[in-house]
């Protein structure tokens, strides 16, 4: 019986600064073209420079930067995959806020793929986070509001959409 490779199994929440700002780059060069303000997909809360100079909105990987040799084994033989041949392209990324990442990449949140609709839907998976004053950082928003939440926007729209593939593994492997 094979297993299913697992990017996000012993996951590392330490992805180089270097990393991160080639992937935000690329979002922003094909979804944000001219300067256009950078938001949270899930919760549509604006990235603007927190007091610490920090980010609040942040380029998330997808498919871990850490994992980048199970990505060539998984990625073979699917063609969809071909628009994120690059661990750091556009297709593997999508903007979130800090906690909504760090929750996605333990698999405490997932998003649900509707190829049909060009849509996605966040479902939160960790109970725990559904109590009703639990907000994500930064956030005006609950989890429990921001649970079964459609997506649609411009980060989704056919021919600049996140690889659903993806997506799709991640879900299947969080619930």
């Amino acid at each position: 019986v094979l297993t299913p490779i697992d990017p996000w199994e012993c996951l590392s929440s330490n992805s180089s600064q270097t990393s991160k700002s080639k992937l935000r780059q690329n979002l922003e060069t094909l979804y944000h073209p001219g300067g256009a303000r950078i938001k949270c997909v899930v919760s549509n809360v604006v990235d603007d420079n927190t007091k610490d100079g920090g980010m609040r909105v942040v380029a998330a990987h997808l498919w871990p930067r850490s994992s980048v040799s199970n990505f060539a084994a998984w990625s073979s033989g699917r063609s969809q995959i071909t628009a994120c041949k690059d661990i750091e392209g556009a297709a593997n990324g999508l903007f979130l806020l800090k906690d909504i990442e760090k929750a996605f990449d333990h698999k405490r949140v997932c998003f649900i793929c509707d190829p049909f609709n060009v849509e996605l839907e966040f479902f939160v998976l960790d109970p725990s986070l559904l109590v009703p004053d639990l907000y994500p950082k930064g956030c005006a928003t609950t989890w429990k509001a921001l649970h079964q939440k459609r997506i649609k926007s411009p980060e989704i729209e056919k021919n600049k959409r996140p690889a659903f593939q993806i997506l799709s593994h991640h879900a299947s492997l969080s619930v």
